[in-house]
């Protein structure tokens, strides 16, 4: 999968959109969305001729909306909604332990329903106390020693079309 993740997202302050992409050495803004994407797809592949880096493909990631963008031989792009993420991840035996007490504690809910409860907390948390929310990530990284040990060790876009080549040599959907 391409390194090449473009993130959005709104700087409540500056009252601006921001699109940031390490690999490409990519940082713009505009006070449009609409704008920032049409920015941004313009200057993808010409920051990655200065990088000297590849983008025949790009993936644009907000919190609700994800796109991939793909140039075909002729340097035409086509764009992609990505449906969905599939997401393979590490952890010790411990800590899948105690993730089994807590799905049992929670009604023998499955990883995915406990994943998708947790997104919704912190999202929520997120529209209703957002400070709540910094102070505690701000905690969880002066404690790291207390996080636990889950790692996502690939990740797979699905797209609204069900072609994904990767996801399906894979299996896993």
């Amino acid at each position: 999968m391409s390194n090449n993740i473009v993130n959005i997202m709104w700087d409540e302050e500056a009252k601006v959109w921001i699109a940031v992409c390490n690999n490409l050495g990519l940082a713009l803004e505009s006070e449009s969305y609409d704008k920032l994407i049409s920015r941004v797809i313009e200057a993808a592949p010409e920051m990655a001729l200065l990088h000297n880096t590849d983008c025949s493909s790009f993936i644009i990631s907000t919190l609700d909306r994800c796109y991939s963008f793909d140039s075909d031989k002729s340097g035409n792009r086509s764009e992609r909604k990505i449906k969905y993420w599939v997401y393979e991840i590490e952890m010790s035996e411990k800590t899948k332990e105690i993730l089994d007490g807590v799905c049992d504690i929670c009604g023998k809910i499955t990883y995915d329903e406990f994943i998708k409860a947790t997104y919704k907390y912190v999202l929520a948390l997120a529209e209703t106390d957002p400070d709540g929310l910094k102070k505690m990530v701000k905690e969880m990284e002066e404690h790291s020693e207390d996080n636990m040990d889950i790692r996502i060790v690939r990740e797979y876009p699905v797209y609204g079309d069900g072609t994904d080549e990767h996801v399906k040599e894979q299996g896993l959907v």
